[in-house]
């Protein structure tokens, strides 16, 4: 299992962005990581020092934190012991989770041998601009050497052509595209399934769960929860009770709200006063602040009675007719 270095990290399990009077003030906090094929030509660090020097100035390189964190900082660590230290995922993994990759180069990060791991801390109100900025840093990086880029928070890998293609040129007018950042993991655990995001603490932000819910509703419920993630990204926050309003019609990414608009049915009202309650984790759950999404108000006399109909309020549903033949 990969294991985090920095101090940085030891914040999260004590995110000061949410307390359970509400939301204050947030940080964002992740780590990224190159992975050499197999090993470093020439020093990856010398490479982060200079881009930091010469095009990154916006960061501060630093061996820890030693007070509040108020500006961009990275620090980083060249791990010479992947095997033990940070091990790469497996074929299988990357099989779901890898962006771009060839099986060579599957193959290849088996046998990394080092790498270079960046965690990455900075209030969230400087997300926009800190945000942008480290995914270049990494895209620059991987440029000068052979490697493929992990992002811890999301729990994905990317080649470098795959992280430009599908994490730097998908933004819009300056906003990102949530389902580029993230990931929804979606499971049976016991009768139903549970579906929780992965990735949203590189915007200081909480992740969010949706529990119990049957198979036949998980597109829907991809679709609520890109949503939500969609509107936080976007600027919408949260009102004093948890509760977010969301509107399919006023987001401001242009594809991912005609993507929406798009898929909506007969009858859909796409604004809501949606629900949230704070989750404990459960084993595998990002190192973050979860919040539930909640379906107590939608009518039904069972949780899945509910979730349906939330959700063919929001985006509509279609009568099914069975035509019999004599």
């Amino acid at each position: 299992m990969r294991k985090l270095f920095c101090c940085l990290v030891l914040f999260m399990s004590a995110q000061p962005g949410f307390a359970d009077d509400g939301p204050t003030e947030r940080l964002a906090i992740y780590q990224y990581a190159l992975y050499l094929l197999p090993s470093a030509e020439g020093d990856p660090t010398k490479t982060l020092n200079d881009l930091v020097a010469d095009q990154f100035s916006g960061f501060t390189i630093v061996d820890d934190i030693d007070g509040p964190l108020t500006a961009p900082v990275l620090i980083p660590t060249l791990v010479n012991d992947v095997g033990n230290r940070y091990t790469p995922p497996d074929l299988q993994y990357i099989g779901y989770f890898g962006h771009g990759m060839t099986r060579e180069q599957a193959l290849a990060v088996q046998d990394s041998e080092q790498a270079l791991v960046i965690d990455i801390g900075y209030p969230a109100r400087l997300t926009e601009t800190a945000f942008p900025q480290a995914m270049a840093l990494m895209a620059a990086i991987a440029a000068q050497h052979d490697s493929l880029i992990w992002d811890e928070a999301s729990r994905e890998v990317f080649t470098p052509e795959a992280w430009r293609e599908e994490r730097i040129e998908t933004w819009n007018d300056g906003i990102p595209d949530a389902r580029d950042h993230i990931a929804i993991h979606a499971y049976k655990n016991g009768e139903y399934v549970r579906a929780i995001t992965l990735g949203m603490e590189k915007f200081g932000l909480p992740d969010f769960v949706v529990n119990d819910f049957p198979w036949s509703s998980e597109r829907s419920m991809a679709s609520l929860i890109n949503l939500v993630t969609q509107t936080l990204l976007e600027g919408g926050d949260f009102n004093d009770d948890f509760s977010l309003d969301i509107d399919v019609s006023t987001l401001k990414h242009d594809r991912v709200r005609e993507e929406l608009l798009a898929s909506l049915l007969e009858n859909a009202d796409p604004s809501l006063n949606l629900q949230l309650a704070p989750e404990e984790p459960e084993e595998g759950d990002p190192n973050n602040f979860i919040l539930a999404i909640q379906f107590d108000t939608a009518a039904g006399s069972t949780l899945q009675e509910k979730q349906e109909a939330l959700l063919d309020g929001l985006f509509g549903s279609e009568d099914s007719v069975n035509v019999c033949e004599a």
